[in-house]
């Protein structure tokens, strides 16, 4: 701890933080709502750096399993910038997930940081979002109106590498689940549920470009007139394809890996579209 962070406590997160974190989420410009916190704090293991009583800065661990990790929604009140608090928040939240293969998406302003941290570059992320009109709707997709979680999670755990399935149940309870295939023994799906300003696609897993882009328009096109988001790894094909639906690419950002599990090196089926850039 350095002398700027010695007099201010790291605390678990939790409802009584939220305020404070809402405040720093609008202040980086992130679209976060009350809900959406709630979510992390629910799944992961959070912290609250807080001075005088006013949360300064945030930081989570989500632990997927016993290999894997990610790191989370580090923020620091931009007047506390520069004195230590991030450094603090990630060595505490990399305790936090030990051994395990760490996980995060990073901003520009943390990627430094993060760099220095044994951190790693993977991939690029591309953000897209727009207000949704004309998308034709797909042949051979449709709701899953009771959907086997199970077989989801194992679908996910075959595409991302690791168990997502607290994330995965949590996120079928608050969203709806589009499918490719037979009801029941689907081969790809696509989760929509709310998030900050409108409602985000993802994840999307598939075992190919095709199954993907008909889950993603399908999920488009069912939600004509609303602010949709879809968040994709640059090298999966679908930045230009969803360009020319509409959907903007409004921010690129930096995938890193920090002690990679060998498990997770090993070919799989694809992410097409990350649950978020919190969780991948």
């Amino acid at each position: 701890m350095t002398e700027a962070t010695a007099d201010t406590q790291f605390v678990p997160f939790d409802s009584s933080h939220i305020d404070g974190a809402m405040r720093l989420s609008r202040q980086a410009r992130w679209p976060h709502r009350n809900e959406d916190w709630a979510f992390m704090m629910l799944i992961s293991h959070g912290l609250a750096a807080c001075r005088d009583g006013e949360v300064i800065g945030t930081g989570f661990a989500t632990l997927f399993d016993e290999h894997t990790a990610s790191i989370s929604l580090i923020i620091v009140d931009a007047a506390m910038r520069g004195k230590g608090f991030g450094r603090e928040l990630m060595n505490r939240l990399l305790d936090v997930a030990g051994a395990r293969e760490s996980r995060l998406v990073a901003t520009p302003d943390g990627l430094s940081l993060y760099q220095k941290l044994g951190f790693r570059e993977v991939r690029k992320i591309h953000q897209h979002q727009a207000v949704i009109s004309n998308v034709t709707h797909p042949d051979g997709v449709g709701w899953w109106s009771t959907p086997d979680v199970a077989h989801l999670v194992a679908l996910d755990r075959a595409a991302f590498g690791a168990d997502r399935s607290a994330i995965i149940t949590r996120a079928c309870e608050l969203g709806e689940v589009a499918v490719l295939g037979a009801s029941g023994t689907p081969s790809a799906f696509a989760i929509v549920r709310p998030f900050g300003k409108g409602k985000v696609v993802g994840p999307v897993i598939a075992q190919g470009e095709a199954q993907a882009k008909a889950l993603i328009a399908f999920a488009l096109a069912e939600n004509e007139g609303s602010f949709m988001r879809t968040d994709v790894p640059q090298d999966c094909g679908l930045s230009p394809w969803l360009e020319g639906l509409g959907l903007v690419c409004v921010d690129r950002v930096v995938a890193m890996v920090r002690q990679p599990h060998p498990a997770s090196t090993q070919p799989r089926s694809r992410v097409f579209g990350l649950f978020n850039q919190a969780l991948g």
